[in-house]
């Protein structure tokens, strides 16, 4: 984040630990952004996991992943005139959140499984995975962890 400058209403996200109180904080600023946390990647998608320690220690900071934070959407095209704040505010709070360890996924990229509450690919990503030949997800798409079956 060297050539990133925190706007100042962001600048208490760097210092909050409890999940309340960030969610709260970030739902003032962006209302219903965020959808949901889970706690982290279900057995069955390895990949994600070693992923997300990946990019925490390649973090200036190393932090400790933290939590899969759901949100309703990260905009990628260029915003409209009338979107431009919330636009740059979403990728304010995703920077700032994914330097603090957190990974932030749109909420139709992941489903929580029905038993254990671990984050599961979601049907659509699942299918694009297999489309790329990744051979390292269940061989069959399921909204609950095989080892919670």
């Amino acid at each position: 984040m060297s050539n990133f400058k925190i706007p100042e209403w962001a600048l208490p996200i760097l210092d909050i630990e409890d999940e309340k109180e960030l969610y709260d904080f970030i739902n003032d600023r962006l209302p219903n952004w965020v959808v949901d946390f889970i706690d982290d990647y279900s057995e069955d998608y390895p990949r994600f996991t070693e992923n997300w320690i990946m990019m925490c220690k390649n973090l200036p900071n190393s932090p400790n992943p933290k939590k899969i934070i759901l949100v309703s959407e990260i905009p990628l095209d260029k915003p409209l005139k009338r979107e431009k704040k919330r636009f740059e505010d979403i990728h304010t709070a995703s920077s700032i959140l994914t330097q603090k360890g957190y990974v932030v996924r749109r909420n139709g990229e992941l489903v929580k499984c029905k038993a254990c509450k671990r984050g599961v690919a979601s049907e659509k990503v699942y299918d694009f995975m297999k489309t790329i030949g990744d051979k390292d997800i269940p061989s069959n798409w399921n909204n609950t962890c095989n080892s919670c079956k």
